[in-house]
């Protein structure tokens, strides 16, 4: 009886080994099916190739309940948790397995919102838009951990989001092994992408009865970038020339302007004002009709409390006070100070007609100019270059919110104040 248990058992262990080699010899087959078909049209680079090897055999033995029921596209499918989950992806591939992870790992909370396309990724996270079952429109932006601390920028947000409309506003936020999800309304108008590559949709299985699940992934953004370069292109179809209507940037800077006093007022700064953090609905032309542009402030994943400022978000937007020689190096910064100077090449770049950023902006960046080269270059203006044709007015406002020293630039309530936004509609 003994040795027929232990003959049974073993038979039994055998039977499960051959089992689990046939199933991944059938996944194993099943992935490589998908492999052939890809290189039916050409043959990739050999560390292109690699790549797509290394993301089969995480797909097969991350799934070894599945053996035929590998999806469509390779990139849509999750990777095992951990601190170096994302290692070597690119941000497209993150976004996807990012996406079809958390509508598995948080498929309670995803299932009160209709996710309809994904409308941004970055290095950081992604966002998708939906509706809740109510019918209100809603952002879900996804934050990878490990990346940034996601917690600080949910406490900043619910801190401040209900001083000004110009405000993101929050809903509610929660958290599963692998990432922070942070729900909020809806704000900006997709204007058309700087790029012409189309993206794929991203189709995956998000439940356990198989059924598949498919998101846009919209080529288009809402952030100032994508609206000026919309307006942009279309003023050039009109005059010849690629210049945005100074009432619209007139606009956009009060209103920015506004929301960062309100944030000021709440005690923190945004640390982190640059095209890409301001959405914009409407201001782009319909029949020949411009809208006036309303913005929102977006991405608080760098704001802090006001005195308590050692680093700006984006160093090339980084004020002068910044910079290794300047005599506020080691103190802690003003980051009503610092928004002030970013927002001002936010400015310069909507008033100029290539929108780009100075060229000192990019000497800063790689510590090639100092804090004295730079007060001394213009008597302690930022040195711009050249506007041609912006009003007077603007160029005063500009050069006074972007002085080197901070203790003599401009503050938000002076901006405000400023005449150049006294006939402001």
């Amino acid at each position: 009886m003994g040795r027929g248990k232990v003959r049974n058992k073993t038979s039994n262990a055998g039977t499960a080994q051959r089992l689990a080699a046939f199933n991944v010899k059938k996944r194993l087959n099943a992935a490589f099916r998908i492999l052939a078909s890809k290189l039916k049209s050409k043959i990739p680079p050999a560390f292109e190739f690699m790549s797509l090897i290394g993301t089969l055999g995480r797909w097969v033995f991350a799934h070894p309940d599945t053996a035929e029921d590998i999806p469509s596209s390779t990139a849509d499918t999750p990777i095992a948790a951990g601190k170096d989950r994302y290692a070597g992806l690119t941000k497209e591939e993150k976004m996807r397995a990012s996406i079809v992870s958390g509508f598995s790992s948080s498929q309670m909370q995803l299932s009160k919102y209709i996710v309809h396309e994904v409308v941004g990724f970055g290095a950081n996270g992604c966002v998708l838009v939906g509706v809740d079952m109510s019918g209100v429109s809603v952002a879900i932006k996804i934050i990878y951990k490990g990346s940034v601390r996601a917690g600080d920028e949910i406490s900043a947000m619910r801190a401040v989001c209900t001083a000004s409309e110009y405000l993101v506003q929050y809903v509610e936020h929660w958290e599963d092994e692998s990432h922070w999800y942070l729900v909020t309304d809806v704000c900006g108008s997709a204007h058309p992408s700087v790029s012409v590559d189309e993206l794929q949709p991203l189709r995956f299985r998000s439940d356990s009865n198989g059924v598949v699940r498919t998101l846009r992934v919209a080529n288009g953004a809402n952030d100032l970038f994508a609206w000026s370069y919309a307006v942009r292109s279309r003023m050039f179809e009109e005059t010849g020339r690629a210049r945005i209507p100074a009432e619209h940037v007139k606009q956009i800077v009060r209103q920015i302007s506004q929301a960062l006093l309100a944030m000021k007022g709440r005690g923190y700064s945004h640390n982190d004002i640059k095209l890409e953090n301001i959405v914009v609905s409407q201001g782009g032309p319909v029949e020949n009709v411009w809208p006036s542009p309303s913005i929102r402030l977006v991405d608080f994943g760098h704001a802090k409390p006001i005195a308590d400022i050692r680093k700006y978000g984006t160093k090339l937007v980084s004020s002068p006070e910044f910079l290794p020689d300047s005599p506020f190096a080691d103190q802690p910064k003003d980051g009503s100070a610092a928004d002030v100077f970013a927002l001002g090449l936010v400015l310069y770049v909507l008033l100029n007609d290539d929108g780009g950023l100075p060229a000192a902006c990019e000497s800063m960046q790689k510590d090639t100019v100092g804090f004295f080269d730079l007060v001394s270059a213009d008597h302690g203006r930022f040195p711009f270059d050249a506007l041609d044709g912006v009003e007077g007015d603007a160029l005063h406002l500009l050069h006074e919110m972007c002085r080197v020293n901070p203790v003599r630039r401009y503050t938000l309530e002076q901006i405000l104040a400023h005449d150049w936004f006294k006939l402001c509609k």
